[in-house]
């Protein structure tokens, strides 16, 4: 890897850029690859990890209980009450685009602070989907 480049990138902060473009270099099968394809995967690496770096920072913001909170991983135990077919409808997050609340009810231990996390982290994923970079 040439070490000016290397510099360039770093001093730019692209350290994504920097990071792939020292992986392809390391990797002989990177080297049958056109120009093409190695320069789109080194731009993929640094969107990616901005795209990362903003979802983070808004997780962050927006201060929840349980951060790492994913509606992947709601436990759907009869015991808890909660429908999948309700969840489903909204992790679209439409209800905060149309303006409506969300309001999270049931009894102590049932999962509601998690409910919550996993509905606010969606919310911050969906931003930033919609904003593009």
């Amino acid at each position: 890897m040439n070490y000016q480049t290397a510099e360039q990138l770093s001093t730019m902060k692209l350290h994504a850029m920097r990071l792939e473009y020292a992986r392809q270099d390391e990797l002989p099968a990177s080297e049958d690859l056109p120009f093409d394809e190695r320069f789109a995967m080194i731009i993929t690496a640094q969107y990616d990890a901005r795209q990362r770096a903003k979802t983070d920072r808004l997780i962050k913001l927006a201060s929840l209980r349980e951060p790492t909170a994913m509606l992947e991983n709601i436990d759907f135990d009869p015991i808890r009450k909660i429908k999948k077919a309700d969840v489903a409808r909204l992790s679209d997050c439409q209800w905060i685009k149309n303006g409506n609340n969300l309001i999270i009810t049931g009894a102590t231990g049932v999962g509601k602070t998690y409910l919550l996390s996993a509905f606010g982290r969606a919310a911050c994923i969906e931003v930033i989907e919609q904003q593009g970079f």
